[in-house]
């Protein structure tokens, strides 16, 4: 009996801290939620057309997971919407796009809990053949009124680009 009351207590003692770091870490965790309106003249887009950027970004954060709607410019003109949804468990989730590829997508925190990084990953339709990947680094300023994304491209041609894209908060 002593002895499972030994283990018990040094079981706890050992797991305890872990428990609330982790409780900690969920608490500090910034927070990305609102609707995010493109800020051009902040933004930095090298040689990429402004379109690489949405024209605005809703999120709604949870504790398990991130639902993220964009809206950017289609190929052809008008606008176009993308919804993504991403859970925090390191696994990628996976969606098909209008275009019938295979778009995989995964959320992770920084070790500070105060960026997001967002890893994507698109096949072309009807192939396995990547089309491109990306990750995406959300920020935000001290103030919260302002979402910076850095955002890092790789095409399939070998092409790279990278964007800052800043956000003001609707």
């Amino acid at each position: 009996m002593k002895r499972k009351l030994k283990f018990l207590v040094i079981t706890i003692a050992l797991l305890l801290p872990i428990a609330l770091l982790s409780f900690k870490n969920f608490q500090n965790r910034a927070d990305f939620s609102g609707t995010w309106i493109i800020n051009i003249e902040k933004s930095e887009f090298g040689e990429a057309p402004h379109y690489t950027a949405s024209k605005e970004i809703t999120i709604k954060q949870f504790s398990n997971q991130i639902d993220v709607q964009k809206i950017g410019q289609a190929h052809a003109g008008g606008d176009t919407t993308v919804k993504e949804k991403s859970t925090f468990d390191g696994q990628f989730t996976k969606i098909i796009t209008a275009d019938n590829g295979i778009k995989s997508l995964k959320a992770q925190w920084s070790q500070d809990s105060q960026s997001l990084v967002y890893f994507t990953s698109c096949t072309m339709p009807n192939s396995e053949k990547e089309y491109y990947h990306q990750s995406e680094k959300f920020s935000l300023s001290p103030n919260g009124k302002s979402l910076t994304e850095v955002k890092q491209v790789e095409i399939n041609d070998g092409s790279k680009y990278q964007i800052i894209a800043v956000y003001d908060k609707k």
